[in-house]
């Protein structure tokens, strides 16, 4: 099992926690391979003692997506887990996700639950079951580190090096299972710890402008049959929505109880007006 952890400028605590996350595993065969991607202050992983194999490798700056790359190509396990760099991992998490792929050929994908920690108001995201390429119709169904097999990513092409804006895991999970078909499936009990920071990626770019350069990777990066499927699920998804809604303004009830929600709520703006005058 290899577990590839890019990083670029992270916090040298975040980068050690990660690190000893992910040589803490119970699973006896992990390497770790650390892809400094042109940080400005070179990285220093932490030394984690016992006999996990920890290699670092440097690169001019490039994205993480190719750092993933970069991380897999050094590689020697025939499984891979891509760990963010400011994120941890449970012990059991290679183990689970190995078990998961040999066990069942239907796995493409072994994915945890996810529990953020740094904001106490975030929710957390448990797994939703077996998922198919058309989960993935609208957003990346699992987070960055679920478990996959390297041959996979080999015949999928490797993570998109031209994506340094939008969301690269969408586009590479869509185009893994594009590629060799199969389902995401979740692990029983471990977990990806998430940490929530105000200068991640995601909080910085707006989501607009990220799906818009996603979804525009995803097209160009796949074949007429995905697209058919993430069309289909995006439909699936569309007419759930329109048929609760149709059943919203069906239902009497509920069309009144809105209409009071609404009525105490204009009377209480109205008398916080009447007071402030």
């Amino acid at each position: 099992m290899s577990i590839i952890i890019p990083t670029h400028d992270d916090d040298p605590t975040h980068l050690d926690e990660a690190v000893r996350s992910a040589g803490a595993q119970t699973h006896p065969d992990v390497e770790i391979i650390v892809v400094d991607d042109g940080s400005t202050v070179a990285a220093r992983p932490p030394r984690i003692g016992g006999s996990t194999p920890l290699q670092l490798v440097r690169q001019t700056n490039r994205g993480p997506a190719a750092a993933r790359n970069t991380g897999i190509r050094t590689a020697s396990g025939e499984y891979v887990i891509c760990l963010d760099a400011d994120d941890r991992i449970d012990v059991t998490f290679a183990a689970e996700g190995l078990e998961l792929l040999t066990r069942d050929p239907t796995c493409t994908i072994a994915y945890p639950a996810m529990v953020p920690f740094g904001d106490p108001e975030a929710p957390a995201w448990p797994t939703r079951g077996a998922l198919t390429l058309r989960d993935f119709a609208q957003r990346s169904a699992v987070p960055v580190p679920s478990v996959f097999r390297r041959a996979d990513g080999d015949a999928a092409g490797g993570w998109d090096e031209q994506m340094r804006t939008g969301m690269e895991d969408h586009e590479w999970w869509v185009r893994l299972l594009g590629a060799v078909g199969g389902r995401a499936l979740p692990m029983p009990s471990a977990t990806l710890h998430y940490r929530i920071r105000p200068s991640s990626r995601s909080r910085l770019r707006p989501y607009a402008d990220d799906l818009e350069v996603t979804r525009r990777h995803i097209l160009a990066n796949n074949p007429p049959h995905v697209i058919r499927e993430l069309l289909e699920g995006a439909w699936s998804a569309t007419d759930t929505v329109e048929r609760s809604a149709a059943d919203a303004w069906s239902d009497p009830w509920q069309l009144r109880r809105w209409g009071r929600a609404l009525r105490r709520r204009t009377r209480r703006l109205t008398r916080r007006g009447t007071a402030n005058d």
